[in-house]
Formats: C-alpha cells, sequence, structure tokens
C-alpha cells in the first residue's frame, strides 16, 4: 500500500447533499477508523486545488456551480 494517500477536505461537511451517499458521517466514521488503527498519519494528505472557473465549467452545469456557490 505504498502509493495510498488521502484526500480530506477540511469543511467537507458543507458540501452535503441530500441522498447523495457520501454523507459527511460516512466520511468521518472512515477517518475515525483509520486513526483508531493507526493508519492515518502514517500516509500523505491531498490537499485540495483551486481550480480555473473555465475548468469547473467544463464538467459542470451552470446551475450546479450556483448551487453550490
Amino acid at each position: 500500500m505504498e502509493n495510498l494517500v488521502y484526500f480530506y477536505p477540511v469543511g467537507h461537511q458543507e458540501h452535503y447533499e441530500v441522498g447523495h451517499p457520501e454523507r459527511p458521517e460516512r466520511v468521518e466514521i472512515i477517518r475515525t477508523g483509520l486513526k483508531s488503527r493507526g493508519m492515518w498519519d502514517i500516509y500523505p494528505h491531498l490537499e485540495p486545488l483551486i481550480l480555473p472557473e473555465d475548468i469547473l465549467h467544463a464538467v459542470h452545469s451552470p446551475g450546479y456551480l450556483e448551487t453550490i456557490e
């Protein structure tokens, strides 16, 4: 598992969408389990990227971008 990295953006709870399977509770339970087994700090954590708006518009609809803004 030498190629394992974690992506855990602080504030992920703010992006909760009703009906979406990735709920904040699920993410936190996974993180808690990894920490309790000593597996959280031994792998790198990726930071979120700030993407230019043209890339965001290339993969998301204007309505979706308005909703999350």
